[in-house]
């Protein structure tokens, strides 16, 4: 009789110990997808922030090469909704230098009306500008 109550208590343990592990198996298991799941979502979500960035800059840099006539709507609204854009992912300092950009070429499409003398000496000055302003979009993208 002891070791009929010590077979069934033994059957009994090891039965409660099997549901437990199965228990634990199961939780984990669901733990894990919950944390796969948020992860991916995070990553998918910084995929399209980088991406939208991407856009922005290529966007802006392009209508600035673009613009050319301070008089004409289609280009001033191409160009000023890509500034807009690219001044919602910019970094601090990339801001400073979108808004410089965007002074830049402003200036030299009224100057370029009628050009002053020293109007190569502005367009030097703008075309460093757009170097730096690129080498800040490249630093902000490697973020």
């Amino acid at each position: 009789m002891g070791n009929e109550l010590v077979s069934a208590l033994s059957v009994q343990v090891s039965i409660i110990a099997s549901v437990v592990s199965i228990i634990a198996v199961t939780i984990c298991s669901v733990i894990s997808a919950v944390i796969t799941q948020r992860g991916a979502k995070n990553t998918k979500q910084t995929e399209l922030i980088f991406h939208e960035m991407i856009t922005a800059y290529y966007d802006l840099l392009r209508a600035g090469g673009e613009f050319s006539d301070v008089t004409n709507k289609e280009q001033v609204t191409r160009f000023i909704d890509a500034y807009t854009r690219a001044l919602l992912f910019a970094s601090p300092k990339t801001k400073e230098l979108i808004q410089e950009y965007r002074d830049s070429i402003t200036k030299i499409s009224v100057l370029k009306l009628k050009p002053p003398e020293d109007f190569m000496d502005q367009v030097r000055q703008h075309e460093d500008l757009s170097t730096k302003l690129v080498q800040a979009m490249q630093k902000d993208l490697r973020k």
